[in-house]
């Protein structure tokens, strides 16, 4: 076993008893030479000789207590060095735990507002069009679907496989997650972590990555988007969902729809003033779903840009009906 493993305790070191005063790590200075004592001073040279021998013993112990110092403290340094390494070749990391309380942007929830106008729950259902578009539902209807038991049913199981929500407990969990951080406090973790290592630490982590397509995954994403992004981070990304959410929980009977649209609109409102159009709420969505997953990116990222585009283009589009700077209220009663 290494003597500098970090997991073993260093054997103590016990304290040289009587060292002689001075800087430690030094010799104390030599006894003065005596002159030969006569043979009747025999006694005498006796008790010099043993002095003598106990100062050099104590020196000995002194040296001794000094260096296994000075080895317990390589091991402390050079266990502090490897952390230094690790930490600086370490790969971007994974999620982080949810920080307490709400992430930015946060959500303004009013229970004294009306319900919203018709335009205006067109408008919040056109934050989440890319997915409505990408499931075949109608953008005009809350959960994308008209909401029968069949509906219902099969709105639990998908919720249930994709979300891990299988109540609604499970679902206003989920939605507070998003709202603690979701996946935009990560990606903002990672952007951080980046900006912050040495060119030579930034070249050694993509050498790293060139055969670990997730990491590599990541880092482009975050590299190429965070400085652009900037605050408004994947909010799309995150607020997107967290509408959508909101509907298939009242398609699965999770949630009233009264309670749906309480939840939804202030999502909606932050989204309309983080972003400045419905095609750059769009983009950030993409991205943000190909910096979640980059297996679910090689499986159907093509469709959902595909859904991006029609949305974008199609003048039957909710995005090309709904106004973006339509007014969201709240509605006053």
């Amino acid at each position: 076993m290494s003597p500098l493993d970090p997991s073993q305790p260093s054997p103590p070191v016990a304290p040289a008893p009587h060292s002689p005063p001075g800087t430690p790590g030094r010799l104390p200075a030599p006894a003065p030479v005596q002159p030969a004592a006569p043979p009747r001073s025999r006694t005498a040279l006796i008790v010099v000789a043993v002095v003598v021998a106990v100062i050099a013993c104590c020196a000995i112990s002194t040296v001794a207590a000094i260096m296994g110092l000075r080895v317990a403290t390589d091991a402390i340094s050079e266990e502090g060095l490897e952390e230094l390494i690790a930490e600086a070749t370490a790969p971007v990391p994974a999620e982080q735990p949810a920080e307490e309380g709400p992430y930015p942007p946060l959500l303004t929830k009013r229970v004294d507002a009306v319900p919203p106008t018709p335009d205006q729950q067109l408008w919040a259902l056109a934050t989440c069009a890319i997915l409505t578009e990408y499931n075949r539902g109608s953008h005009s209807l809350l959960g994308g679907r008209i909401p029968t038991p069949e509906v219902e049913q099969a709105q639990r199981e998908l919720l249930a496989d994709w979300w891990g929500v299988g109540d609604r407990e499970d679902l206003l969990d989920t939605l507070a997650w998003i709202e603690e951080g979701g996946h935009r406090m990560p990606f903002d973790h990672s952007a951080a972590y980046l900006a912050g290592l040495s060119e030579a630490e930034l070249a050694d982590l993509t050498r790293r990555a060139e055969t670990d397509p997730k990491l590599a995954n990541e880092i482009e994403m975050v590299r190429t988007y965070a400085p652009r992004f900037g605050e408004r981070s994947i909010v799309a990304w995150d607020f997107n969902r967290y509408v959508a959410l909101c509907g298939w929980g009242y398609a699965a009977g999770y949630v009233t729809e009264q309670e749906a649209w309480e939840l939804i609109m202030p999502a909606a409102r932050v989204l309309q003033q983080t972003f400045d159009s419905w095609e750059e709420l769009g983009e950030n969505h993409i991205v943000g779903r190909r910096y979640w997953s980059f297996e679910e990116t090689q499986r159907s990222g093509p469709q959902m840009q595909a859904a991006y585009e029609h949305l974008r283009t199609d003048p039957a589009s909710p995005w090309n009906r709904v106004p973006w700077d339509l007014d969201l209220g709240p509605n006053e009663q």
